[in-house]
């Protein structure tokens, strides 16, 4: 059975995070009033409600004692909107929203304020069935539980154990290919699970703790890379429920959370959350809904830091493992399948398949055919060798004591370098160029080494962006800039390298066969995806000492 914590509550300081945005919160709380509210958004304004309820029932049962100032006027508006008639009969008429209204109940009661004719109406409708047995996501689920537990309402649902494995949380999921709704469903079900950090989560016997917390940072790690702050405000408070130590990357994105949270307390969410056609007819309300719930998550952040997780504080290394299914029998096998589509023997190849199926042959082990495929290479005049092509072909030639064909290793030596910056200052740009300097040879980057590095931030947000585009090119130089970067999380890696064999095809080449009848395109991305994984496997997965 989960244990419960120690929670200590030591004071925020009078100009902390918290604080500010408490109280940028409260001079803004006449926007929490669904009867001051236009038609179209007093939903909104209900929502907004319930989740400053929380906050404020948090704050009550985390650090005891009277409110400050502003969770008391916050905890006044709650209290005054809830006491109305026309508040109430919603709980009723709108049962597939009982958790908006049972967790505004909850957080009162949270504060010490019982209110018997709310409670009445919402056992009702909890007896009534209906409004807890329609079809919720898992974590939705263990939301619904969670409030009930904090309202005292008794109820014949499944219980935590029975809910949590069915989780995206337990899951080992792919952290590249979540999307944004699968990372709060993540949070929240930690948040749930936790009870807000108050007690230890009682995992399934097939999960492991430093596994979810390994995914959570990495989830972390995405979130901060593309500037999120409400899931990177989310994340953070995850790994506090979830008993994690202090790390870099939980360090640096505190960091960050700290630096886009306003000087007045507001701290702006992602853009596009709340319709433009809401944002467009008021400037005040708009600066509110598109602030509010992040500026929450800042709040929460910090309460739970200094009280939780106030034990805490001290970095605790902990070794990353690898993602399921992304190491080397994985690799070997995709990186052969690659090499042989590519290898042709009655054709030529050219100075990249040379290098890349040479090396996918010397990394299986197979030394008789990358010997052959070495000694079939045909350098001509015409290519423009890369600074990092043309130093994996002579020091092949080196190592296997082949003979190239005359004039090539002049040409070889004599190489064009790497291709010039683009100039475009797009994150595909800017991260097709850091992949050139690491390709150049500049192996420890500014910032490069660290796990929340600002190199490994590019590339982590460009994999991420390639994921989501489809993009197999960009995510094949991506994975290989990983791969060669210090610093990264191998489970990051291997999801990685799990994605992009996704797009492998039985017969070994990479991409879409009914996109591309010639083979071309096909060609490309093959070529692109077999250096990603001959560096990703030899990075990880495949024997040293080998050139």
């Amino acid at each position: 059975m989960a244990g419960q914590r120690q929670v200590t509550a030591p004071a925020p300081g009078a100009s902390s995070p918290e604080d500010a945005a408490v109280t940028w919160l409260a001079r803004r709380r006449a926007h929490l009033d669904p009867d001051l509210a236009q038609p179209d958004v007093r939903l909104f304004a209900r929502k907004a409600l319930a989740e400053v309820a929380l906050l404020v029932g948090l704050r009550s049962r985390l650090d005891p004692g009277p409110l400050p100032g502003g969770y008391r006027a916050l905890a006044g508006t709650v209290r005054e909107v809830a006491s109305r008639a026309s508040y109430r009969d919603l709980v009723g008429g709108d049962r597939r929203a009982l958790l908006l209204y049972a967790g505004t109940y909850a957080a009162l009661r949270q504060c010490g304020h019982e209110d018997v004719d709310f409670r009445h109406v919402l056992e009702k409708v909890v007896n009534g069935r209906h409004a807890t047995a329609f079809e919720r996501a898992p974590y939705r689920h263990l939301d619904l539980l969670h409030t009930l537990e904090l309202a005292g309402i008794p109820h014949r649902l499944p219980g935590v154990d029975q809910v949590l494995p069915l989780t995206l949380v337990v899951a080992n999921p792919n952290v590249l290919e979540l999307s944004t709704g699968d990372l709060y469903a993540i949070t929240h079900a930690t948040f749930y699970a936790s009870d807000f950090g108050r007690r230890d989560i009682a995992w399934p016997a097939t999960t492991s703790a430093d596994d979810v917390v390994a995914m959570l940072e990495e989830c972390l790690l995405i979130c901060l890379a593309r500037g999120d702050a409400d899931l990177t405000g989310e994340l953070l408070i995850s790994l506090t429920c979830a008993g994690a130590p202090e790390s870099e990357v939980v360090l640096a994105a505190r960091g960050a959370l700290a630096g886009w949270q306003e000087p007045s307390g507001r701290c702006a969410g992602p853009p596009g959350v709340v319709p433009e056609r809401l944002l467009a007819a008021d400037e005040d309300w708009a600066d509110w809904a598109t602030a509010y719930h992040t500026t929450v998550v800042v709040a929460l952040e910090h309460l739970l830091r200094r009280t939780v997780g106030a034990g805490r504080r001290h970095p605790s290394p902990r070794p990353h493992r690898p993602a399921a299914g992304a190491g080397r029998p994985v690799v070997a096998a995709a990186v052969r399948a690659a090499a042989e589509w590519l290898d042709d023997p009655a054709a030529p190849l050219d100075a990249r398949t040379t290098v890349w199926v040479t090396e996918a042959w010397r990394t299986a082990g197979d030394d008789g055919r990358a010997r052959r495929t070495l000694a079939r290479s045909a350098v001509t005049p015409q290519e423009a060798l890369s600074g990092d092509i043309a130093r994996r072909l002579a020091t092949l030639w080196t190592w296997y004591g082949a003979e190239p064909a005359p004039g090539a290793p002049d040409r070889v030596l004599a190489g064009s370098g790497e291709p010039p910056s683009p100039a475009a200052p797009g994150l595909r740009a800017r991260s097709l160029e850091a992949v050139s300097r690491l390709l150049g040879g500049d192996r420890e980057p500014r910032d490069g080494t660290r796990p929340a590095g600002a190199v490994v931030r590019l590339l982590v947000a460009a994999a991420k962006q390639a994921v989501e585009d489809g993009d197999l090119g960009w995510l094949a130089v991506m994975t290989r800039g990983l791969a060669l970067l210090p610093g990264v999380p191998p489970r990051l890696l291997g999801d990685a390298v799990d994605v992009l064999t996704l797009h492998q095809q039985r017969d070994g080449s990479f991409g879409l066969p009914s996109s591309d009848p010639t083979g071309r395109g096909r060609r490309e991305w093959t070529l692109l995806a077999l250096a990603a994984l001959v560096d990703a496997g030899a990075s990880r997965y495949h024997r040293s000492g080998t050139p």
